[in-house]
């Protein structure tokens, strides 16, 4: 079954979509996680009777399931000389 990502703009009416249909919904929610990069108002993925399957708070939730996280690697540690000991005479 084909599965369509389709959007609105803020202060629009229209709809907007890409022309490529994804066979699998996953496929789908990949495309639309870049899409969110344009702000739309609303968007969703549509089968190919034009039923919602996924709104936008499920392509979020698999955006956010996508992004990796690199480890942070922290520098190594400076050594630091070892502290002197005075004779708290001033004479060291």
């Amino acid at each position: 079954m084909p599965y369509f990502v389709k959007w609105t703009m803020h202060g629009h009416d229209k709809v907007h979509g890409n022309k490529f249909a994804y066979s699998q919904p996953a496929e789908a929610r990949d495309f639309a996680c870049g899409a969110l990069a344009q702000k739309p108002s609303d968007i969703w993925i549509e089968d190919e009777h034009g039923t919602r399957v996924d709104d936008e708070i499920a392509i979020i939730r698999h955006c956010t399931k996508q992004v990796k996280i690199a480890p942070v690697r922290r520098p190594a540690a400076r050594r630091q000389p070892p502290a002197r000991c005075s004779s708290g005479n001033g004479a060291d």
